[in-house]
């Protein structure tokens, strides 16, 4: 139990610090750096676990169905989350992945015509009304991007990163539920390839400016300990942190959790890492505590819980 809301601290701690690097690296820029330096570590942890080896022979084979795997897991969606993490508020952002569920069962409804019950249909309604009303509530600087009626481009971006990142996963789960690749060669070759197109994208758009961390209205950098380090030095730290705690040890403690618990748990479970944000980000990022925060999350937590109940009903009722 204690170790699930270990990796979800490590990965709302890792959502707080990629705020902190967007204040000094571009979305583009940040997401290569972050996803190569993090594959170079895997890689380097699979060339002394031989069974993690990527085989050149079956990279070749599957290169096309991996390139597209890379897009809608990695590229599209870190690229989304990163816009909409620089311009709204940290814990605002990870809410949006509380409705992966949600999207999920969308998704399967879409391409696998599976049906819905209205108890369904009414968690889903219910949860993303939690989505809309935190909508109404958006920052100076979303509402000053914002796209249509009181929906903003990051919020759009948010919402469609959790979308095409279940597309990417429906695709990946094919390789691996075939065995075709195991679960840390996807990590590498995904993480690559999707941080390789996004260096790419950053020079194109020449998006690679560093800018000093000593700019960033964090008051957490001005005042000891960390006012004593260098702000190069503080940008590496950072981004290792990010990549060690959050994309390699927090995901490597979620995959272990993935086989210990429910589904249903670890979704419900997974509300905790909106909250555990919404406080990081307010002690360190200077972010505000908000009542409607809390509402939003227990709307959408009232409409997991109608899906899952349900889910869990017709699962007994098919055994009987």
């Amino acid at each position: 139990m204690v170790l699930i809301f270990v990796a979800f601290g490590l990965l709302a701690s890792a959502i707080v610090t990629n705020k902190i690097l967007l204040y000094a690296l571009s979305p583009e820029l940040l997401v290569g750096v972050r996803m190569i330096v993090a594959s170079f570590f895997l890689l380097l942890y699979s060339y002394f676990q031989p069974q993690h080896r990527i085989s050149i022979a079956l990279f070749k084979r599957y290169f096309s169905l991996l390139c597209i795997i890379a897009l809608f897991t990695t590229f599209f969606p870190s690229n989304l989350k990163a816009y909409a993490l620089a311009h709204m508020p940290s814990s605002k952002m990870a809410f949006f992945g509380t409705l992966d569920p949600f999207v999920a069962a969308l998704g399967s409804y879409v391409l696998y015509n599976e049906r819905l019950s209205i108890q369904k249909w009414l968690g889903l309604g219910i949860g993303f009304l939690g989505m809309l009303v935190l909508i109404f509530t958006s920052s100076p600087l979303e509402q000053s991007l914002r796209a249509f009626s009181v929906i903003s481009y990051p919020e759009i971006a948010a919402f469609f990163a959790i979308v095409i990142s279940r597309f990417g996963w429906i695709l990946a789960q094919d390789l691996l539920k075939k065995n075709i690749v195991g679960p840390v060669q996807i990590n590498i070759l995904t993480m690559f390839m999707g941080g390789l197109l996004s260096l790419v994208v950053a020079f194109q758009r020449a998006q690679t400016t560093v800018i000093p961390l000593t700019h960033a209205p964090l008051t957490i950098l001005t005042t000891p300990p960390l006012s004593l380090i260098s702000p190069f030095n503080q940008l590496i730290g950072f981004l290792l942190y990010t990549i060690i705690m959050g994309n390699m040890l927090g995901y490597t403690l979620y995959a272990k959790v993935l086989k210990h618990y429910s589904a249903t748990f670890i979704a419900l479970s997974g509300f905790s890492i909106p909250l555990m944000v919404h406080l990081l980000g307010w002690l360190f990022l200077g972010e505000q505590l908000s009542f409607v925060f809390f509402c939003a999350c227990g709307i959408t937590f009232s409409g997991l819980l109608l899906f899952f109940f349900d889910e869990r009903s017709s699962n007994i009722k098919s055994l009987q």
